[in-house]
């Protein structure tokens, strides 16, 4: 497995903070501008994913890769307890709302959309863990190194070109690929929506020495960021609210250009984030923004415009802080049990 790079860490500090403004907005134009430009942040979680699975002979440990896939389907059980019992608890306990009108949530139809395109039955951003999955089980079960560099190359040509396609341009004509009775999206499933981006990981990790020799200047870094930031916000006002933008792809790529070539300074502390707190982050930050709301909604104080703006600094403030708090403790159970 590849060395870690800091600047990956940072970028995936900045990610899971994109995450949160994904899901918990700014009122208004500023929360839709925000949304936009966030929309890098998962497909780079995806990429560093494919990024970390090769080493510098190009192949995969599969062993290795076992493990990690054995470790995120426990994340994901864990997850899913989790959000089960936070949703009886805030539904049911909270609110009084009768058992039954919770249990309508779990459908046939609901199931099948959640374990082919990760649609949501309960809460939407644990997609990512599933997806996360069954690009791991492609990998080890279908493909490891067979699919060569110039394969994944293809191959993330034409699945980014048809998501972009489905998910931001035909949406605005009111064109979808919704086609079973189930309403699965094809452009959801995780061979459209996450395999591709890990395999552009893979992709930088295969060209690494000849991206080392593109030549940023940092102005040039800062400048193309902007840029590609309103080109995001650009795309969204021209078509529609896409999961992925082109620019956010763009923005993906620059990241690796800086990461590889190690382009700025970085900062230390969305090192940290991105290193040891982004998984925590990224899988309860929901619940932390719908126990604000509940309180929020209980007190009566949930449309004055001032909690609105302080609402998705508050969600960033105690997910870090909770995050925190659990990576504390984990890393004390694993210096205990002589990890």
């Amino acid at each position: 497995m590849q060395k870690r790079n800091s600047y990956v860490d940072f970028f995936k500090g900045i990610s899971c903070i994109a995450v949160i403004l994904i899901h918990c907005r700014f009122p208004g134009a500023v929360g839709g501008v925000f949304r936009a430009i966030a929309r890098f942040a998962v497909p780079y979680f995806f990429s560093a994913t494919g990024y970390y699975l090769y080493s510098n002979t190009h192949d995969v440990n599969i062993e290795k890769l076992k493990h990690r896939l054995r470790k995120t389907i426990m994340l994901l059980l864990y997850a899913e307890l989790f959000y089960i019992v936070f949703y009886i608890a805030s539904n049911f306990l909270i609110f009084g709302l009768p058992f039954e009108t919770i249990l309508e949530n779990f459908t046939t139809a609901g199931i099948v959309r959640l374990l082919v395109d990760n649609s949501p039955v309960l809460y939407p951003h644990l997609w990512y863990v599933f997806a996360l999955i069954y690009c791991y089980v492609f990998i080890i079960y279908v493909c490891s190194e067979k699919i060569k560099n110039k394969h994944k190359t293809v191959y993330c040509f034409i699945t980014l070109t048809y998501y972009i396609f489905f998910s931001e341009i035909l949406p605005r004509f009111g064109i979808d690929d919704v086609f079973t009775p189930w309403h699965i999206s094809i452009h959801n499933t995780f061979f459209i929506r996450a395999l591709p981006f890990v395999f552009l990981g893979a992709i930088v990790r295969d060209n690494e020495e000849r991206i080392k020799t593109i030549s940023l200047s940092p102005i040039h870094v800062y400048l193309g960021t902007f840029l590609l930031c309103m080109i995001s916000v650009a795309e969204r006002v021209l078509f529609s609210d896409s999961g992925v933008y082109l620019s956010s792809i763009g923005l993906i790529v620059l990241f690796w250009i800086i990461s590889i070539n190690k382009i700025c300074p970085v900062n230390t502390v969305f090192v940290y984030i991105g290193n040891q707190l982004s998984t925590y982050i990224y899988i309860i930050h929901i619940a932390v923004m719908n126990l604000f709301d509940m309180i929020c909604l209980k007190m009566n104080i949930n449309e004055i415009a001032f909690v609105m703006w302080v609402r998705p600094i508050v969600v960033i403030l105690i997910s870090l802080g909770v995050s925190g708090i659990i990576a504390f403790y984990n890393q004390e159970h694993k210096q205990k049990r002589g990890l």
